[in-house]
């Protein structure tokens, strides 16, 4: 069985002027160590799925009017807020696309990257080794001593220093890893990427999707990769899905998917990936 399991989801708005369907009948599956490429264009309804997983739409104005999300044998829709707490930052660990917006510039990255240790000693203290009963003295400990390995792992030199820094005293790399080392501050089995790379240069993208493979190997972590970038999907991915228009068109293994479309919006976001020789398919597998 899979760990995540989409089956028939739709989602409405209710607006101004009425009902707006966003989300029509969407399916996915997700199992550890797959890395599933959500891909489309802007408005396709790629965010606001990624964001159904953890049940982090507003209601209203949102409301699910079918369908079912479960994780782990879980039916994530049925669950309280409490519960869905305790599962947000700890067993489902989320990357956005913006780290200048996902960072507080007023507080210090030990600051934030400690909260998520709390929250995480709250919840489930066995995933920072500590017992149900632990002091406050021991929690604040071991959240701090896991962030600062988490900074290592993702590879920012001399974190038990730089973790003092404020957010602008990191490049945007630099920054997207530390998103990347909150998010797996609670040793989550599945990680939702939103867009984590847009915001970066070329040079540092690569780096960073280079490291998010190395992470899902190391930890078998299943993935959403929530992207617009068919050359990210064709680098990272096992499997893809892609999105029109809040319907998933087409899906499958990504290299099946990349080397012989079968949906005419998949040939065309294919026809639309630059190359210095003209439009041409990206090449399947670089990180693979």
């Amino acid at each position: 069985m899979a760990l995540l399991e989409i089956s028939d989801l739709s989602l409405e708005f209710a607006t101004r002027r009425g009902v707006t369907p966003v989300l029509h009948g969407i399916n996915l599956s997700v199992g550890r160590g797959q890395i599933v490429g959500l891909v489309g264009e802007t408005g396709s309804g790629k965010s606001v799925t990624g964001l159904s997983i953890a049940r982090l739409v507003p209601s209203p104005p949102g409301r699910y009017t079918a369908g079912t999300v479960t994780f782990d044998g879980l039916d994530i829709l049925s669950l309280s807020e409490r519960d869905m707490r305790g599962l947000r930052g700890v067993r489902i660990g989320m990357v956005f696309q913006d780290p200048s917006t996902n960072l507080n510039p007023s507080f210090t990255v030990r600051s934030q990257m400690v909260d998520v240790g709390l929250h995480v000693a709250a919840v489930a203290p066995e995933r920072l080794n500590l017992n149900p009963g632990a002091p406050a003295r021991a929690r604040h400990k071991a959240a701090l001593d896991k962030a600062v390995h988490m900074l290592e792992r993702v590879g920012i030199r001399d974190a038990a220093r730089r973790i003092g820094s404020h957010p602008h005293e990191f490049s945007g790399g630099m920054r997207q890893r530390v998103l990347i080392a909150m998010a797996l501050m609670g040793r989550p089995e599945l990680l939702i990427a939103d867009e984590p790379t847009t915001a970066l240069d070329v040079t540092v993208q690569a780096q960073v999707l280079q490291l998010l493979y190395g992470l899902v190997r190391e930890f078998n972590l299943a993935v959403v990769l929530i992207t617009h970038n068919m050359g990210v999907v064709a680098q990272l991915c096992t499997d893809v899905a892609v999105m029109e228009a809040g319907i998933i068109v087409e899906a499958g293994p990504a290299r099946q998917v990349l080397r012989e479309p079968r949906h005419a919006y998949t040939r065309l976001l294919l026809g639309a990936v630059p190359s210095v020789h003209g439009r041409q398919r990206p090449s399947v597998g670089a990180a693979q």
